[in-house]
């Protein structure tokens, strides 16, 4: 009887032996930090940071498919890129920084803002936390503040318009008294003042009675 139990216990601590084996590689993300603007507006380019841990069992490589995406939307280009490749590779227990440029949206409102470890299509790991980015509209085009290539083709054209020359015609009657005189000469002098340089400018034209 002894026999029977100790053949029975040696097989099942041969069966537990035989269950017990490496652990399968996981991959796994913490998230660290951030630094992303809580505002901006409409259409400009925006630098960003993120950055991870590995807490998995396996690396992360360029080669083997992972990057940072977006879930949140998911795969969306609403920031102008769904997904960022690594920088280098990321062993267990190291940390990466994800430095890119997004665009704000086109239209003003709120978006949301959150990024996550993805290889193929899956994501793992934690995310980043999400930010809720106000997008504003850009502010109303002026002389004071332009915005737009128009306003400043308009001042351009202003600028030119202040350097023309300003006319100015001053007319002169000079008469000769006494025997044997000359018909009265009319003087007709342009004048007017260059505004690049400013010079004065004089042009003097003698107009006879008739042409006058």
């Amino acid at each position: 009887m002894r026999r029977t139990l100790i053949g029975v216990a040696a097989g099942i601590a041969a069966v537990t032996l035989l269950s017990a084996g490496p652990a399968a590689a996981e991959d796994n993300s913490s998230f660290v930090s951030q630094s992303v603007p809580a505002s901006m507006r409409v259409g400009i380019r925006v630098a960003v940071s993120l950055t991870f841990r590995n807490t998995g069992t396996t690396s992360w490589t360029p080669a083997g498919g992972y990057v940072l995406g977006s879930p949140n939307p998911a795969n969306s280009a609403t920031w102008g890129v769904s997904s960022v490749a690594l920088p280098s590779a990321v062993a267990p227990g190291s940390s990466v920084t994800f430095n890119f440029s997004v665009s704000a949206p086109s239209a003003p409102g709120t978006y949301n803002f959150q990024w996550q470890l993805q290889t193929g299509t899956r994501f793992f790991g934690a995310t980043s936390t999400s930010v809720s980015v106000a997008v504003a509209a850009r502010p109303a085009a002026s002389i004071t503040n332009p915005t737009s290539a128009a306003t400043f083709a308009s001042l351009e054209a202003l600028q030119q318009q202040a350097f023309q020359v300003l006319p100015l015609r001053v007319r002169h009657q000079h008469r000769m008294v006494g025997a044997g005189a000359e018909p009265p000469t009319h003087h007709a002098v342009d004048a007017g003042i260059d505004h690049r340089t400013g010079d004065d400018l004089l042009e003097q034209v003698d107009v006879d009675r008739a042409g006058a």
